[in-house]
């Protein structure tokens, strides 16, 4: 898979780069044509949970998402604050 996927890094020139250049711990390299590797989406997911659940949370078009925020949402909606928490 490395072979192929992770040949070199997304060039600034590629319609994609500005898309994803911004993104922390993202990794850039890819394969011939942009191509990437997304062999596990259940470690994509958990690497997602990881990064909500910190105090930094993570920015997407200008918003600041984080545990608290996500709390706060599910109880505005009506969940059990202490099942929220958990």
């Amino acid at each position: 898979m490395a072979q192929h996927f992770l040949k070199h890094e997304i060039s600034e020139s590629s319609p994609i780069h500005s898309k994803l250049k911004d993104l922390k711990l993202f990794n850039l390299f890819c394969g011939d044509h942009d191509l990437t590797c997304d062999k596990d989406w259940k470690h994509v997911m958990k690497q997602l949970r990881n990064v909500l659940l910190r105090e930094n949370g993570v920015v997407v078009s200008g918003i600041h998402i984080n545990s608290y925020v996500i709390l706060c949402h599910l109880v505005d909606s009506g969940v059990d604050p202490q099942s929220a928490q958990t």
